[in-house]
């Protein structure tokens, strides 16, 4: 018994230095339903030296064509925050050139309307709204004085409460950029419905 127990410590002071074994790499390549688009998704793991965590690693590439039309990169040492997988369950063209990435929302009651107005002179290139912790949006090539609706789950969380807030960005084709946030009124239960945002891109707003 004596003997068997200490075997058991032994190995959990062997193990313990070394942290926990990495995750395999996680990586999605995927087309737009056109092949218009492309995104490719890496997530990795690294162990810094003489650190028994990992730090995870995520890079993000958006394509058309063979252009590099954005690419975002970030990292993770903190073991208590999300991961970033959790924000990367589901990547799915919902149309040519509107991506989403995030939770699986399939158990959601309905979606909320992101009502979008590129309302400048400029195509813009690039659009991403970031609606809660784990929605993203992307949309491509937006024309001038043209409006399109995104529609994105407004994930109740166990108090019945919502996303009411959401972030935006994006590019134009010459290269200015804007950037934003639009706040609605607070959601507490599924029976107040859905959220309507409407999300204007105006001459003032690019840089």
């Amino acid at each position: 018994m004596c003997r068997n127990l200490i075997l058991i410590v032994a190995s959990f002071l062997w193990l313990a230095p070394c942290g926990l074994q990495p995750k395999p790499d996680y990586v999605i390549d995927k087309k737009s339903p056109k092949g218009t688009y492309r995104v490719k998704v890496r997530l990795w793991e690294e162990k810094p030296s003489g650190s028994g965590d990992y730090t995870e690693h995520i890079k993000v590439q958006y394509f058309k064509g063979e252009e590099i039309i954005g690419t975002y990169e970030n990292k993770n040492s903190d073991q208590y925050e999300d991961s970033f997988r959790e924000g990367m369950q589901v990547v799915e063209w919902l149309d040519d050139n509107v991506l989403r990435m995030g939770r699986d929302r399939s158990m959601q009651p309905y979606n909320d309307e992101l009502i979008v107005t590129n309302n400048t002179q400029e195509n813009v290139k690039q659009f991403s709204v970031l609606y809660g912790k784990f929605e993203q949006l992307h949309l491509f090539d937006l024309p001038p004085r043209s409006q399109v609706t995104l529609y994105a789950s407004p994930e109740f969380k166990p108090d019945h409460s919502s996303n009411y807030f959401l972030g935006y960005g994006g590019s134009t084709k010459s290269g200015r950029t804007f950037e934003g946030a639009l706040q609605s009124k607070q959601r507490t239960s599924p029976s107040d419905g859905p959220l309507r945002f409407h999300i204007m891109i105006e001459e003032k707003d690019l840089r």
